[in-house]
């Protein structure tokens, strides 16, 4: 196993995780401008049209949590992995010949 190739996968990951999370980010952020005028509206008139925009937007917005959460989940499941992660640094050190510390 080359160092390239550990630091591939080191950069593939980090441009998949800054991927998912921006478009987890724009996914809030439509949410959010969405919700304010819903709630102004039902907080000004409350009828079943309103109340029925904020029951579907309410459900975007859990399911746009459990995404989150999933992602949260894999991420942990990565930083738990230390034994793995310190195996796969310490090859790349004895393939790079760098010293620790």
């Amino acid at each position: 196993m080359s160092p390239d190739y550990l630091s591939f996968e080191f950069r593939a990951l980090e441009v998949a995780l800054e991927t998912v999370c921006t478009f987890l980010d724009s996914q809030a952020a439509e949410l959010e401008i969405e919700a304010y005028p819903l709630l102004d509206e039902l907080a000004s008139k409350i009828s079943t049209l309103n109340l029925e925009s904020v029951r579907r937007l309410k459900s975007r917005l859990v399911a746009l949590t459990r995404r989150v959460q999933m992602v949260r989940d894999e991420i942990e499941q990565l930083m738990d992995d230390n034994g793995d992660m310190v195996e796969i640094y310490l090859i790349l050190i004895w393939l790079t010949g760098e010293k620790l510390g």
